[in-house]
């Protein structure tokens, strides 16, 4: 970058370019990111309300990372509670959860319970 007169010290101007993403001074109250966005200086930061997805994961990556999960839905009960529900015979109250003491209908069963009382699943 060519040297010019800024209007800003130059601590000023050593602080920004130590961040990555800045591009140039505009003027005093204000600078640019090398995204193209400017960012006035004399306004408060304002917090975005809403969350913002991982902006590494998009498109085919982010198809690629969900199919892979092990995971296909979430958010419904634990698993604890709804294998005591569906075996009461099998797990009274004291007795530990344990996937193991079950056969293969009943894996089949329990599984298909918790992705009915889950709140997301992976289409």
């Amino acid at each position: 970058m060519p040297p010019t007169y800024q209007k800003l010290n130059d601590s000023h101007i050593a602080n920004f370019r130590s961040f990555k993403n800045f591009d140039k001074i505009i003027d005093e109250k204000t600078v640019q990111c090398k995204c193209g966005n400017t960012v006035r200086l004399d306004q408060e930061e304002t917090e975005l309300r809403e969350p913002l997805p991982c902006v590494g994961l998009f498109g085919d990556l982010y198809t690629s990372y969900a199919t892979s999960t092990l995971t296909f839905f979430g958010g419904a009960e634990r698993p604890e509670v709804v294998e005591k529900r569906l075996f009461p015979e099998k797990f009274p109250q004291d007795t530990p959860f344990c996937r193991k003491k079950l056969n293969k209908d009943w894996i089949q069963e329990f599984n298909t319970a918790l992705q009915a009382t889950a709140t997301w699943k992976v289409d």
